[in-house]
This record gives C-alpha cells, structure tokens and sequence, in this order.
C-alpha cells in the first residue's frame, strides 16, 4: 500500500477511489491526492469535511510543512498528512491501534498509536442557537445547522440537527443526506402538501427539510435503533416540527408498515448494506403498491455502479425514472464540502411487468 504516483492498489468490494486536486489554479492543479473509501466500514474509512478543509489548509501553508516533522492523529482516510507528505514534510499516520481496516487503507507509513481518550465537541453559549430554547443534549454530541434558500446570504430557514459521532451510524448527517435535503428544498411545490415517509432516516435532514415545507412526514428507522428514535424525537422539538416517528424495521411486516400510505419515500444513503438490499427493497415496494402513483426518492454512493440497483428494480418490479448526478443539485457553497460519487434516483413500480 505504498504511496505511488502511478500506480493504484487493488481495493477490496463495496470501495471507491476519491481524488482530491491542490492548485491555486482549479483548471491545471500542482497534485492530486487519491483515497480508499468504503461507507461499509468504520468512520475512519470515508473522507469527512473536516479533513477537506484541513488539507486545504497544509496546502496553503505547505511552505511551513515542507521538511517539517508531523503526526496526524485519528488519520483515518490521510488526507491531511498525505498533502503535509506530498508538499516534503516527514510525516507519521496514526489511528487507534484497534482500528485494523484504517490501517490497511492507508496508503503510506502508518506507526499505530493507541488512542486513550477522545475530546469530546463542547456545546458551548456559541452552540446555543438564536432566540429559540434548545433542548439539552447527551454529552459527545454537537448541533450542526443546515441552510435552505435561494439566496445562500439569506437562508429561508435552517434545519438544526443533533449530531453524536460516538454513536451509531444514524447520528451523524451523511453527505447523500444533504444532497437529498437539497432536492427536496428544490422541489418544494411538489412536496408541500404531500405525505411522505423517510426510511433510515437516522439524523432526518431530508424529512425534516419536507415537514418544513408543508408535508405530512412520518420518520421511520429500525425498531432495535432506541438511541437513533429517541434522536430523531429530540430533532423534531428542536426544530419545533410535528412530524410522526415510526421504529420500523425493512423486511418485518408489523402493525406500523400497514398504515403507511406515502405519496413520496425517502431514503438518503440506504444501500451501504448488501445484506439489508432486500429487505429494503420489500419494504419499499410494499409501499408503493400500497399507495398507487407514488414515488421512491432516494440518495446514493455510487461505490459498484448503478447495475447493482438495476438489478435490484428488475427483481422487486420497479424501475427508474429519473438519475441525477447528485452534485449538479448542490449549491456551490454545500458541494464544496461533500467528496464521493453521489447519485439520485426516483424509483417507481414497473406497471409494464408482466
């Protein structure tokens, strides 16, 4: 796994390659930095806004960097230390000793340092929002806030979402969360009104987004996830928002599912598991023929291909009706922050099977 300018490493399934340019020219730039990602694995493995903007800065002071000696701590995907090494610096990668597939993705000399401790984000007077009350919050957790508007100087409104990185998948806003959210602004005549269902819904950004311009939204994610439900109640009040939360698990008929009668499903990044594509698929299909002319909206790293969810519709009777390039979506100002191959698909039922 040697950092190399040629050559790139085989990389295991469910991965994709990013790659990251440094220039003060966008058309010809200096390097470009390329990352294993996999959103099937841990957190370590996919390249977080925050490491964006740090190797931006290493670039921008790469004088400072070069033949400097540095470390970066929970490295992760590297980005950082990767443009501190590429701009001369002697650089040391280091993560939790524990973290066995961070390791392996790493692409230059990894010395594995236990981590002790974490600090935890401070929700500070500075976190505390404008004149509305928030509600107290677990500790290991931050509130992230999410513009809407054609003007990004003046938002409409903002969508404030409890973020906890110490928990499970469903607490974090995931980059496909965003680019659906957006949509569902963009498209906002359409979904005022309508009744919509969010499945996975996990932090709600996209659900949240349709309650604010006038659906009726029901947010729904797996009945095991107590913290992930409890979360998305705490995100409703917060943003004084009525809207129905369902535990519901893909695959398992129970009372809750039978109510449902959505004109739009949504799901933001809900095939990260092969082995939950299924289930998933039921679930939504149940949906669709249980309310007649209804559409599924969902969001998407593109880590195989879209044959993978061709192949899906043709054996579950649905079929695609629109795909996006989820980038052409974004505002400039939200794109800036996101990395990986996003998509956006609406999904119908295939009346034309046999």
């Amino acid at each position: 796994m040697a950092c190399s300018e040629s050559e790139e490493p085989a990389i295991p399934n469910m991965t994709t390659i990013s790659r990251h340019n440094f220039s003060d020219d966008t058309a010809e730039p200096v390097f470009s930095i390329s990352i294993i990602e996999n959103m099937k694995e841990e957190y370590g493995l996919f390249v977080w806004p925050c490491s964006i903007v740090l190797a931006e800065y290493v670039w921008q002071q790469r004088l400072r960097f070069s033949g400097s000696s540095v470390v970066e701590l929970g490295a992760g995907t590297c980005l950082p230390g990767l443009v501190a090494a590429k701009v001369g610096a002697d650089v040391t990668l280091t993560d939790d000793a524990n973290s066995i597939e961070s390791k392996r993705a790493a692409s230059c000399h990894y010395r594995v340092w236990r981590v002790l401790f974490w600090i935890s984000p401070c929700i500070g007077d500075d976190m505390a929002g404008s004149d509305s009350e928030e509600p107290a919050i677990p500790n290991m957790t931050t509130i992230s806030r999410h513009n809407f508007g054609d003007d990004t100087a003046e938002p409409v409104f903002s969508i404030s979402i409890i973020e906890n990185m110490k928990e499970e998948y469903g607490l974090f806003v995931w980059p496909c969360s965003i680019v659906l959210a957006e949509y569902v602004w963009q498209q906002r005549l359409r979904f005022s009104g309508s009744s919509v269902v969010e499945l996975g819904a996990g932090t709600c950004l996209p659900g949240l987004v349709a309650a604010k311009v006038g659906a009726d939204v029901t947010l729904t994610d797996d009945a095991n996830s107590i913290e992930v439900i409890d979360n998305m109640r705490r995100v409703c009040d917060l943003n004084k928002l009525k809207c129905n939360v369902l535990g519901m698990t893909w695959g398992v008929w129970d009372a809750s599912i039978f109510s449902l009668q959505p004109k739009i499903i949504l799901g933001a990044d809900v095939l990260y598991d092969t082995s939950a594509f299924d289930d998933l698929f039921a679930t939504v299909k149940f949906l669709l023929q249980n309310s007649p002319g209804s559409v599924f909206i969902t969001t998407y790293h593109n880590r195989s291909g879209h044959h993978l969810i061709e192949f899906l519709m043709v054996k579950w009777g649905l079929k695609c009706i629109k795909l996006l390039d989820g980038f052409s979506l974004m505002p400039s100002d939200k794109a800036s922050g996101l990395s990986g191959n996003i998509q956006l698909a609406e999904i119908v039922l295939n009346n034309l099977q046999p």
